[in-house]
């Protein structure tokens, strides 16, 4: 009776993890683990009411963007390599939208940031229109975001979506630009190869 196969072992993410460790030092720690401390800190302005949320939502979703972006790897070295695979040609536009993707996903981060620093403001203007605020209190940014129920909160998804964007965005950046790296060592391409431009036979 011959014995089931058992599942290999994941000898590429342990690859990648050691790469991803080693190209990015101790900032890949700090990248991945950076969203907790900020949102449970509250070095971020937030509501108390999604602070919880968006501790689990924003680690989540780096760590599913992770996963995502390094099961497209080989799709990821066709477009960030075209010269030295064939149909390169076709390619070559991808190669454009793969270059300008870390700036655009670093753009979008701080896009978000500003953004939910705007949105912010207006929804906690909107909640002390229409809230009365107990005597004595002087900080009454801090009072609402402290005491603000989830429903009661204005723009509370749009918000939560904010705060997501400068996190997610952020970390996509993060990881393309190393994965790029990783993707070069594998493929076994020298600097000089790329900036050559050196084509398959």
């Amino acid at each position: 009776m011959e014995a089931e196969p058992q599942p290999t072992d994941p000898q590429r993410v342990k690859t990648f993890a050691r790469f991803f460790k080693n190209y990015m030092s101790i900032s890949a720690i700090i990248a991945a683990a950076l969203p907790i401390p900020v949102t449970w800190f509250r070095l971020i302005p937030t509501y108390s009411a999604h602070t919880s949320l968006l501790a689990v939502y924003t680690s989540l979703f780096c760590f599913l963007l992770l996963g995502f972006i390094f099961y497209s790897r080989h799709a990821l070295a066709r477009w960030m390599f075209p010269n030295f695979f064939s149909r390169g040609d076709r390619l070559k536009p991808g190669k454009f939208v793969v270059s300008v993707l870390p700036a655009t996903l670093i753009a979008a981060s701080l896009a978000s940031l500003f953004g939910y620093h705007y949105l912010l403001g207006i929804s906690v203007r909107g909640y002390a229109h229409w809230s009365e605020f107990p005597q004595g209190t002087t900080n009454y940014m801090e009072w609402i975001l402290n005491k603000s129920e989830l429903w009661q909160i204005p723009y509370g998804t749009a918000l939560l979506a904010l705060y997501l964007g400068i996190f997610v965005f952020a970390e996509s950046a993060f990881i393309v630009m190393a994965i790029k790296e990783y993707l070069q060592d594998l493929v076994r391409l020298s600097e000089i190869d790329l900036i050559r431009g050196k084509p398959t036979s």
